[in-house]
């Protein structure tokens, strides 16, 4: 985008996540000292600028001459703005269903035994040892420790 390369298809991309990440960020204000929606609409209007704008007369394209055939141009215009409005779909959805909200704690009610972490088989600490990816247990900075 910076260069000018392939233009609309920068500002375009650009344009688009920029609304779902507004949209994502709706809910935390306009600011973004509070994660809010400030910087991905600034982002929004600049990308929509340039894309107004145009590359300018030293971009790469009007240097090398090279230029995207019109058909393409809409053909990747009017694919960025589906994925888009499918993405902007998909956060508008999921901010409308109901949040899961955790199991009540209180009298007459247990909570969950947290998980524990895997344990691994003997033989399997052997090789990982045998192959020095892993120090041995009893092993200090210099080696292994000796025993009583």
């Amino acid at each position: 985008m910076a260069l000018g390369a392939g233009d609309p298809v920068g500002p375009v991309a650009l344009a688009g996540t920029m609304v779902v990440a507004s949209t994502t960020h709706l809910d935390n204000g306009p600011f973004s000292t509070k994660s809010g929606y400030e910087l991905p609409l600034t982002n929004l209007a600049t990308a929509l600028a340039l894309w107004v704008s145009g590359p300018g007369s030293i971009s790469f394209d009007r240097v090398t001459g090279f230029g995207l055939p019109p058909g393409l141009r809409r053909v990747v215009v009017t694919d960025a703005v589906a994925s888009s409005a499918v993405s902007l779909a998909m956060v508008l959805r999921a901010r409308r269903l109901p949040r899961q909200l955790p199991p009540p704690c209180g009298p007459g009610t247990r909570r969950p035994e947290p998980a524990r972490p895997a344990r691994r088989s003997p033989d399997v600490e052997v090789g990982l040892h045998s192959f020095g990816r892993m120090p041995h247990a009893d092993a200090g900075p210099l080696g292994p420790t000796p025993g009583p």
